[in-house]
């Protein structure tokens, strides 16, 4: 399974690349330039939901993939 690290925001975070995550009222970023295969058994139990981040969760893996929309000519 891909999982990326979620941490407190840094400076100098770009939402397209770390999207914002908010757990019980607070902010955090979900670290896709880090993710990495994890086996499943290593995770655990799920404790919240991106679900509602989906959209920018996968515009930043398109972008970090395919360079859409940074690198494609307009």
């Amino acid at each position: 399974m891909l999982a990326a690290p979620v941490t407190l925001p840094l400076a100098g975070d770009l939402d397209i690349l770390a999207p914002g995550l908010t757990i019980d009222g607070k902010e955090y970023r979900a670290r896709l330039l880090d993710m990495s295969a994890v086996p499943r058994g290593v995770l655990g139990e799920t404790v919240i939901s991106a679900t509602e981040e989906s959209d920018a969760i996968l515009s930043a893996i398109d972008i970090i993939l395919h360079g859409y929309p940074v690198g494609r000519p307009h």
